[in-house]
């Protein structure tokens, strides 16, 4: 393959959005194929992770990129043969080149020549049961279990007569995640130990909700009905736009927005915010407008969680939610290591674990449903 050679449509559409080139119409057409073709979730996997790991360790310059371009497509060829997808490979920084061609070029050369370790991939339908089913808990108090590709209308559409307009709660476990429509067309998708408190049909001046974990919000646009999200005592204020909201107990509060624009209100404080804006929010509410890493930020969308520099005890939480394991230390000094990489569902929770040794030199012991690291 040549520098000039055409990229193919979806790869191509993934080099517009990390390189926020991509049209409003073509980020639309691209989450869709993230929901139908595995390919296009494998790609997205691939390339995004190469692009955000570029930034959390220099680049080496000694590797030559043409051999490792070839190398690719040598596994390409091979893995084509085979029917089956890439193997995994080891995981390098990358600079950007000029041309959208040699960036996928440098890219995709990273992925056969690189230098940082992760530990697999997920799609966003979890393939993880030992936490059960999603419940949906109704107004009346009946509660109903919903299967990871359960449509929720038609969940409703079983439980016989529903009231419209009480509150319903739907529950996604631990190792679990689900994207879900409302009655007025906005899209949530919720993040493992999430809860979201919903009308099966909104009435009234507002739309509001109250979200309790991590949520992800594409919300329909209804200039005359504002939508409202309800969190920790925070309110969002939106009108049509795609924000993400964590707000785990215990954990540091952050709303990310990614299009459209928010207010973010606290008993005392107002922030409002543009896109790349977000707000952290600490247990006395006041809301510290920040810029954000979208890709970061919405990389528990796809499975991956990216963290730089950040303390273990920090990375512990998303562990025991992506795997329902409890996660001990035996020294309060190991969950004050800074460590830098991804954590990923797709693989036994082992394959971070030798990751976290192998850089760390912290030791761990698994057993039954608990992991205790040591010295």
């Amino acid at each position: 393959m040549t520098e000039s050679a055409a990229i193919p449509p979806i790869e191509q559409l993934i080099i517009d959005r990390l390189t926020n080139q991509i049209s409003e119409e073509d980020n639309q057409r691209l989450n869709e194929l993230f929901v139908t073709d595995n390919h296009a979730q494998d790609l997205w996997q691939q390339m995004s992770q190469v692009h955000n790991l570029k930034k959390l360790v220099s680049f080496n310059k000694s590797y030559n990129a043409e051999n490792s371009w070839q190398a690719l497509q040598d596994k390409l060829a091979a893995s084509n043969q085979e029917n089956n997808v890439l193997p995994d490979v080891v995981v390098a920084p990358v600079v950007k080149m000029s041309g959208r061609n040699k960036w996928l070029k440098y890219t995709a050369a990273a992925m056969v020549s690189g230098i940082v370790i992760t530990a697999g991939v997920m799609l966003f339908q979890s393939r993880y049961d030992t936490a059960g089913n999603l419940k949906l808990l109704l107004a009346n108090g009946k509660s109903i279990s919903v299967g990871q590709n359960d449509n929720l209308k038609d969940v409703f559409a079983n439980a016989g007569t529903v009231d419209v307009n009480s509150i319903n709660t739907l529950s996604v476990p631990k190792t679990k995640s689900y994207k879900l429509q409302l009655t007025d067309g906005t899209q949530v998708w919720m993040n493992a130990a999430t809860d979201l408190d919903f009308p099966y049909q909104f009435n009234g001046s507002s739309r509001e909700v109250t979200v309790k974990g991590e949520a992800y919000f594409k919300v329909a646009q209804n200039a005359g009905v504002p939508f409202i999200v309800k969190v920790n005592g925070i309110k969002i204020n939106v009108l049509g736009t795609e924000f993400n909201v964590k707000a785990y107990p215990g954990e540091p509060m952050q709303i990310s927005l990614v299009n459209g624009k928010v207010s973010v209100e606290s008993d005392h404080d107002t922030q409002i915010l543009q896109p790349g804006e977000a707000v952290d929010i600490q247990s006395d509410k006041e809301l510290a407008k920040i810029n954000f890493d979208e890709s970061m930020v919405l990389g528990w969308m796809h499975g991956i969680y990216y963290f730089k520099n950040e303390e273990l005890g920090n990375i512990i939480p998303a562990i025991e939610r992506w795997f329902n394991i409890q996660v001990k230390v035996d020294n309060p000094s190991l969950a004050k290591v800074h460590i830098t990489g991804a954590l990923e569902k797709q693989k036994s929770i082992t394959d971070f674990l030798e990751m976290l040794s192998k850089t760390t030199g912290i030791n761990y012991d698994v057993s039954g449903g608990e992991i205790l690291l040591r010295k």
